[in-house]
């Protein structure tokens, strides 16, 4: 039988692994940038508080590419229709293409703060 103290203890250490797997998790930035498949991978929407939002992407860009491949090739835009874990984005805007290097921001801070206390509230209450 467990004791209130080992109880304690595992909670604790459950915690903390779950809180240190979140933090890995956390390391890569939020982009945020939401596609429309039917419509050439055009952006048809951005969290207020991601990578995209910070960064000059607009609704209605179209993506050319996501890590140097086609945006249909890239994994998140396969299972989600959403850009993430990128390490760069090229997108075509009045016929121009730009290509963005996606980089943590302090920006971005309001992220990762929002994430781990959102995963405290889960975690105790």
């Amino acid at each position: 039988m467990f004791t209130n103290k080992s109880k304690i203890l595992t909670a604790i250490l459950m915690a903390s692994i779950i809180s240190i797997y979140f933090m890995y998790l956390n390391l890569t930035p939020y982009i945020g940038i939401q596609l429309e498949k039917e419509n050439n991978y055009q952006v048809e929407s951005i969290s207020e508080i991601g990578w995209g939002r910070h960064n000059d992407i607009q609704i209605g860009d179209t993506i050319r590419a996501i890590n140097g491949q086609t945006a249909k090739e890239h994994n998140t835009v396969i299972e989600d229709n959403r850009i993430e874990n990128a390490t760069s984005i090229s997108i075509e805007r009045n016929n121009i293409v730009h290509t963005y290097q996606v980089h943590y921001s302090s920006d971005l801070t309001t992220q990762y703060i929002y994430f781990h206390c959102y995963m405290l509230y889960l975690m105790f209450f």
